[in-house]
């Protein structure tokens, strides 16, 4: 049976997936890509883990810093 944090923590990487996925869509040149870039892609700058790894562990905010400073021009 899924205790009430687990049930949490399911809702709070949906929603944080969700919110990932917007700003990599907004960068990468279609949803589709977005979604490849989301599950497949390896991050140098975070050892080689993709956005959904990050994600799962809870690092939220690194990510969507990272996406935001895309998308700022502050990186490249």
């Amino acid at each position: 049976m899924e205790t009430v944090h687990q049930a949490f923590t399911q809702v709070v990487v949906t929603l944080s997936k969700r919110r990932i996925l917007q700003l990599a869509q907004a960068i990468e040149p279609s949803a589709a890509s977005g979604l490849t870039w989301y599950y497949d892609t390896p991050i140098d700058e975070f050892d080689g883990r993709t956005a959904d790894d990050l994600i799962r562990k809870g690092d939220y905010h690194r990510v969507a810093r990272f996406l935001l400073d895309i998308s700022n021009g502050l990186r490249g």
